[in-house]
């Protein structure tokens, strides 16, 4: 018999972020940002089913000048994930919670 929490781990290893279901994540991002690009690209990988609403903050003049030229930023749940690169570490965070 396979054990239940065994696709928990699939995409992840040790962390069981499946476990929640899907993973909502805000990303702010600009246009042209590489490092944007990147980051969401490497959260798809680590994450088998996530939903990922892109906001650019360059449309917001408030959200522009919150963030600066601090993107990416990743939020879920109204937690800070990660600045400018992704880390797997910060979604133990979210498991842990």
């Amino acid at each position: 018999m396979e054990d239940s929490s065994a696709s928990a781990y699939d995409a992840l290893g040790s962390v069981g972020i499946l476990k929640l279901g899907m993973l909502r994540v805000t990303l702010y991002t600009r246009s042209g940002c590489r490092l944007c690009e990147i980051a969401r690209r490497d959260l798809e990988a680590a994450v088998k089913h996530v939903a990922i609403e892109e906001i650019d903050v360059d449309c917001d003049p408030q959200l522009r000048a919150r963030y600066g030229f601090d993107v990416p930023v990743a939020v879920a749940d109204g937690r800070e994930l990660f600045r400018h690169r992704f880390d797997k570490a910060c979604l133990e965070t979210i498991s842990a919670s």
